[in-house]
Parts: structure tokens; C-alpha cells; sequence
């Protein structure tokens, strides 16, 4: 499968969805944000921490990011701490949008879905235990190659109409 899986991961039909659709969900993912944390009344993250997102990816990938955003959510979630109603902030609704297997809108639930579709992806439920562990470990491997793939592209479209909603034409509010 790993042979095959990179063959798709180098394909001209991936390499437009890195660049058609993946925008078109990066630009979702930023509204459904901002919208967010406009009904909660949080103030977005200073532009040096979403610059900090690409410069993470370049030099540690997804894993990388992984780290960060879970570091920066803890630092959030310590200053909502004293707060009677802790709300999710930025980093919390990033970490959710990158990892919530079970939300086919995050980068995790793209993934399983269009890895799915070719069959690089497969349901483990029905297998017997020694079966459904090693299922488990090479739709994992499948899932990981693949946020490996879109994620400079993706956070690219995702932090330019952060920009854009945030501080360009649109005064804040999401399209």
C-alpha cells in the first residue's frame, strides 16, 4: 500500500486537490474559527502566533504543529482558568479542527474520508484483534503521509484568509 499511497501523494490529481479544494477548506475552517470566537467574544491570536504555524510546519511538520498547538491551548485554557465560564479559545479550536477524527470537516476526518474513497483507508471494526491492530497502524501511516502531504499548502490558505478576515478587507467577519 505505501508504494501505491505515494504514487496518489505525487499525483496530478492530488496535487489539484492541494490547491482547489484544500483552499476551499482552509477558507471553511477559518470562518467556522472566527465565527467562534466572535459569538464567545475572544480576541483572535496576535499575527506572531499564526505566523508561528507556518514556520512550525517548515521546520517540524505536522507532528511539530501538533506540539504547538497543544502548548499554546494549555496557556489559553490557564488564563480561562480563573474565568466562571472557560471558553474554547484559538488554539483549542485549532487543535480540535487539526485532530477530531470524528469530525469530517477537520484535516483528520479529510483525510480518513478522501484515503477512504481509494481504499488506502479501511474500517478495522470487523477485523479479529491481530488483524484490526496492524489495520489500525497502516490506516494511521496512511492518514499521517497524507497531513504530511497538504499541510504547508493547506496552512497556507488557512493563514492568508486568517489575514484577510482578520485584519484585510473584510473588517474581521468572516466570507
Amino acid at each position: 500500500m505505501g508504494e501505491k499511497l505515494n504514487e496518489f501523494l505525487s499525483s496530478n490529481e492530488f496535487k489539484i486537490f492541494k490547491d482547489e479544494d484544500l483552499r476551499e477548506k482552509a477558507i471553511e475552517a477559518v470562518n467556522a474559527i472566527l465565527k467562534r470566537l466572535r459569538d464567545e467574544n475572544l480576541d483572535p491570536p496576535a499575527r506572531s502566533q499564526v505566523n508561528s504555524i507556518f514556520a512550525t510546519l517548515q521546520t517540524c511538520g505536522m507532528s511539530g504543529l501538533e506540539v504547538l498547538a497543544e502548548k499554546q491551548k494549555a496557556k489559553e485554557q490557564k488564563k480561562e482558568k480563573d474565568k466562571a465560564n472557560m471558553r474554547e479559545g484559538f488554539w483549542a479550536l485549532l487543535c480540535k479542527h487539526i485532530a477530531d477524527q470524528n469530525d469530517p470537516c477537520s484535516l483528520s476526518g479529510l483525510a480518513h474520508t478522501v484515503l477512504a474513497a481509494r481504499g488506502f483507508v479501511k474500517d478495522h471494526s470487523m477485523l479479529k484483534p491481530p488483524e484490526r491492530g496492524s489495520q489500525k497502524t497502516l490506516n494511521k501511516q496512511a492518514i499521517k503521509a497524507f497531513l504530511d502531504a497538504i499541510a504547508l499548502i493547506y496552512f497556507e490558505h488557512f493563514i492568508c484568509h486568517f489575514y484577510y478576515c482578520h485584519k484585510g478587507g473584510n473588517n474581521g467577519q468572516a466570507v
